[in-house]
């Protein structure tokens, strides 16, 4: 049975990616994603706008351990978890694990890469795999 928080997730696929984006179907940004799909999956969670381009600076790791409560290691990552990606020195990107269809893991994210620039979903392998640092469970869906 797929996780709740995945298939909000996956509703979400193909939005366009933009900064500090709320607006599902119009543009998500990373946080925005798992802000929206939480919220669609019957999770409230404390959102804020008020971050800038460097996570690091404004605290995203302690946001989400006061929301998600303590991190997990990569190597327990299951369909459901908020994944924390690492940048080229800190922590700055966040997705949800999912399910993938071929097997194993996926991550669902909302990417500002050049020509990605959406909400997309792919197996979590590779550079994603290696950039992965932690992952928090999520509690308490209604």
């Amino acid at each position: 049975m797929t996780h709740p928080l995945v298939i909000a997730a996956r509703s979400f696929v193909g939005t366009p990616w933009r900064h500090r984006g709320r607006k599902p179907g119009r543009w998500l940004d990373c946080l925005g994603l798992v802000v929206c799909a939480l919220h669609k999956a019957g999770r409230p969670v404390q959102d804020r706008l008020t971050y800038g381009r460097e996570p690091e600076k404004d605290d995203l790791r302690g946001a989400l351990v006061a929301e998600f409560g303590p991190t997990l290691p990569k190597d327990q990552a299951q369909p459901g978890d908020i994944a924390l990606f690492i940048g080229a020195a800190y922590p700055l990107h966040v997705g949800i694990v999912g399910d993938y269809y071929l097997g194993g893991l996926s991550v669902i994210h909302g990417s500002n890469e050049i020509g990605v620039e959406r909400v997309a979903e792919h197996r979590l392998a590779g550079q994603w795999m290696r950039r992965l640092i932690e992952v928090y469970r999520v509690k308490e869906f209604g």
